[in-house]
Formats: structure tokens, C-alpha cells, sequence
């Protein structure tokens, strides 16, 4: 996954990684955002995930999603840049509004096969872990095989999962499966021009005013 491609004077080097989100997340370790939180973290001692998804999504620079240059050919956010995006405010939050519980957010979990949990909250020991599966879901055929795929997350990891769709169809706005998944489902919906969105949950949604984050991403091409 990574490899040192060249190596350089005084012990430096030049690396290679071949997973994008990790390589994000690398790179936003150096450079962190600037984190603006509506709410005050309601209890430090315990890991709140509904408030960490809302206050992500918040947080999330929509101009970097919805650059010409990381839209897809069809106009639609590009899978890649909303998971770079979410996974590094989410890593950055986890830290800094969690630092009694010493959780550490993992990134593109793999175990048996190729498909990999995106990210995996945990501090290994007695407290309740966390995953979230991220995507761009354009058909219910699409949202629902995330669904299933999430859920074998959820049982492999022995954790609380969701299934996060950054939602660009009308038609699955209100969407949550075929059927009941052991899961959270949310669709996330955006709109870019008035810096407003909303988390939809089955049971009801939340209104969110985007706050963005001051950083430049690795982007140079349409993905």
C-alpha cells in the first residue's frame, strides 16, 4: 500500500501510496482544518456518533466537492472526493472533540477480500466501535447493494455501522433500503449554493448549515 519510491539525501525519500483515501488523510495530517462547531460536544467521556456525523458534515468544504475539477463527467460529486473530504474532517474531529478516549479512525479496513470497510472508529479495548460506509448513490439497486456490503462490515468489525449516501437523486432522498438493514441509513443532501444541508434519517432529518473548512485538496483531474 505504500512503497518508498526514491530515496533522497539525509535519510529523506519519496513515497507511494496506492490507496487514495489514506494518501488524503496523510497529507491533512500535515495540513489540518480549521474545525467550527455549532454545538459543544455533549459529553467528552462518551463517543456521540449521530453528533460527529452532523458536525462532519458541517464541516465539509463543498467547494472542494463540487469543483469542476473533481465533478464527474455527468455532473455528479465524484464518490472519491466526498470520501477524502468526509475522512479527514471526520479524523481530525474524532481527535479533537474525543481526546479522553483515545479512538483511533482507520481507513479502508480490509480483512478477506477486497472490499474494505472506509472508515473504522475504535480504541481497542472495552468502548463501542464505529464504521461508515461512504458513497454516491444513484439508483436504489446501487444504495441497497451498499446496504448489504455495510452490513457484513458491521457484523465483521463488531460494530455500529452506517451507510452514508451523499445524495444527488431527487427520487432516493427518502430512500432507506428495501428492505431493514442492520444498520443506520442516511442521505445526506446538499445544497451547494446556499451553504445548507440536510442528514435524513428514517425516522426524520436534520437541518445542517455548512460551515466548509480552509485547506486546498490533492485534485487536479475529473474523476
Amino acid at each position: 500500500m505504500i512503497s518508498i519510491k526514491e530515496r533522497g539525501e539525509y535519510q529523506s525519500a519519496i513515497i507511494e501510496c496506492g490507496a487514495p483515501i489514506l494518501r488524503s488523510l496523510m497529507l491533512f495530517s500535515i495540513i489540518l482544518p480549521t474545525i467550527r462547531l455549532s454545538q459543544s460536544v455533549p459529553n467528552e467521556r462518551k463517543l456521540d456518533s449521530q453528533w460527529l456525523l452532523t458536525h462532519t458534515i458541517e464541516n465539509l468544504c463543498i467547494l472542494h466537492i463540487y469543483s469542476p475539477q473533481t465533478l464527474k463527467a455527468d455532473e455528479n460529486p465524484s464518490e472519491y472526493a466526498f470520501q477524502s473530504e468526509f475522512a479527514a474532517v471526520f479524523g481530525n474531529l474524532v481527535s479533537s472533540a474525543y481526546p479522553l478516549l483515545r479512538y483511533e479512525t482507520l481507513v479502508e479496513v480490509k480483512e478477506h477480500d477486497e472490499f474494505g470497510c472506509l472508515i473504522l472508529v475504535r480504541n481497542g479495548e472495552s468502548l463501542p466501535s464505529y464504521g461508515f460506509e461512504l458513497v454516491v448513490a444513484v439508483s436504489k439497486i446501487e444504495f441497497d447493494e451498499h446496504c448489504v456490503r455495510a452490513e457484513k462490515y458491521g457484523k465483521r468489525h463488531s460494530c455500529q455501522m452506517f451507510m452514508v449516501n451523499f445524495c444527488p437523486k431527487i427520487m432516493l432522498r427518502k430512500y432507506f433500503g428495501e428492505h431493514s438493514y442492520d444498520l443506520t441509513p442516511v442521505n445526506v443532501v446538499i445544497s451547494p449554493d446556499e451553504w445548507k444541508g440536510t442528514i435524513g434519517y428514517a425516522e426524520n432529518d436534520e437541518p445542517v448549515s455548512i460551515n466548509g473548512s480552509d485547506w486546498d485538496m490533492p485534485f487536479k483531474s475529473k474523476g
